[in-house]
């Protein structure tokens, strides 16, 4: 009896462990380690301490979108109007930190702008269910992209830098690190527990299966989209 119940505990920390290596977090890591790997030995300049500030700035950038947007796909959706959305952000964040605003209603501003695009898709998708989300996020792509450049009229905007406490959140380091990767890895870790700890997290998940049986188990698809696309 004691044999069977320590193979069935064996058994049972194996495929524990399968699953954990299994897990696409962990493969995403694996695959970041070997990809680094392969660029440190084809480039030696490649671990140069400039270079690598460089790169984990232009991600992070790409980074902070992606956090989002797994959420989204997590749900078996798309949404291909998140560059748009950023541009549009970034526009009214130019435009009223010029026209005099201080840096942080600027911000405020650049973030309730993300914040209704993201509505406005999620409404249109729950309102219109008939709609593919990838037809509806081109749609608004193309619209959100045309807002931007009718209010820049091919123009860029600057002036960010006048903004200290602004320059630094890209620019600023503690020691060799840049406080950007800091403020992504707090993100991400934050992004990762609801998606894992909380129900909401699960119930994405449930969605993202079979979104016809979440329905009938009584999970809304429909404020869950709204939801994590705002």
């Amino acid at each position: 009896m004691a044999t069977k119940s320590g193979r069935t505990i064996s058994a049972t920390r194996e495929k524990s462990l399968k699953s954990f290596f299994l897990r696409w977090e962990f493969l995403l890591i694996l695959l970041f380690v070997a990809v680094n790997i392969i660029n440190a030995t084809i480039s030696e300049n490649y671990l140069n301490a400039a270079n690598l500030f460089t790169a984990i700035s232009t991600f992070l950038v790409k980074g902070f979108i992606a956090l989002p947007m797994a959420y989204i796909l997590m749900m078996g959706d798309i949404d291909l109007s998140v560059g748009s959305q950023v541009a549009l952000a970034a526009t009214l964040l130019g435009i009223s930190y010029n026209f005099g605003l201080p840096m942080w209603a600027a911000v405020l501003i650049a973030l309730a702008c993300g914040i209704l695009c993201g509505f406005l898709n999620g409404l249109i998708l729950t309102r219109f269910i008939e709609l593919a989300p990838m037809i509806v996020t081109l749609g608004t792509m193309t619209l959100y992209r045309g807002i931007a450049e009718m209010i820049l009229e091919s123009q860029s905007t600057g002036g960010f830098h006048n903004s200290r406490w602004f320059y630094n959140l890209y620019y600023g380091r503690i020691g060799a690190v840049p406080y950007i990767f800091l403020i992504f890895i707090v993100l991400a870790v934050i992004f990762g527990l609801v998606l894992h700890k909380t129900v909401f997290g699960r119930q994405l998940y449930a969605i993202g299966s079979n979104r016809l049986v979440a329905g009938y188990a009584g999970i809304p698809g429909s404020s869950k989209a709204t939801l994590t696309r705002a």
